[in-house]
């Protein structure tokens, strides 16, 4: 871990903080995934905020947009809809269009 610290400070040269950055992106991604597969909607809300900032620095203003307004509402649930939080994290959040547990959308 300290070595890894040391790689995101820059201490190894630029390649390799690119590289624990690239690392770090993926995972935030496959993190997202599962959580949306495994109806995890807390951890699908705290990966949402972390890939907010990501899309204003990729200047996909449209994408950021959007997903801020899906962040923040989905924040809000427990005030606007109360009740829906509760349902979100009882399974209403998944989608299956089969049988097979791993082909499941959120």
């Amino acid at each position: 871990m300290k070595y890894i610290e040391h790689v995101r400070q820059g201490k190894h040269g630029k390649t390799a903080q690119f590289w624990i950055e690239y690392g770090d992106k993926i995972w935030l991604l496959c993190t997202f995934l599962c959580a949306t597969k495994e109806n995890n909607i807390d951890l699908h809300i705290s990966c949402l905020e972390e890939m907010c900032p990501i899309y204003f620095v990729m200047d996909h203003l449209n994408h950021a947009k959007y997903l801020s307004v899906y962040y923040m509402s989905l924040l809000n649930l427990p005030v606007t809809h109360p009740g829906a939080d509760d349902f979100l994290s009882k399974g209403g959040h998944d989608v299956s269009w089969s049988n097979v547990p791993g082909s499941r959308n959120g």
